[in-house]
């Protein structure tokens, strides 16, 4: 399994050219098509444009129904996300609804649920 954490730009060239270069770079080249990969953080997608033009084309999958992660004191927006490629899927995604997390980061923690085949 392989596990890869980003935290793409703010703007959506940026982000484009980021991930790119991202499934461009060492260690992701290469690897089998069906081995299990994990790619989560802070996508900055307020669109939700990412995983249909530059993701899912890679084959990389996430749920269909995108999580609220921010801001963390009331979400509206979906910036956090979690997508996988190979023998894993998603079962579950979900935030936090502890105090706790609204006081720790402007973003609400983004958990998910995996299973690998």
């Amino acid at each position: 399994i392989h596990l890869f954490n980003l935290h793409l730009g703010l703007f959506e060239r940026e982000r484009q050219r980021q991930l790119r270069r991202f499934f461009d770079s060492h260690p992701l080249v290469g690897l089998h098509h069906r081995t299990p990969i994990i790619v989560g953080g802070d996508f900055n997608d307020h669109w939700g444009s990412l995983g249909k033009k530059i993701l899912s084309p890679v084959g990389f999958r996430s749920r269909a129904r995108r999580v609220r992660t921010f801001p963390a004191y009331a979400p509206v927006s979906s910036l956090d996300a979690v997508y996988v490629r190979g023998d894993i899927r998603i079962r579950h995604c979900y935030v936090s609804k502890l105090k706790v997390a609204k006081q720790a980061s402007d973003h609400l923690p983004l958990f998910a649920e995996l299973e690998v085949r």
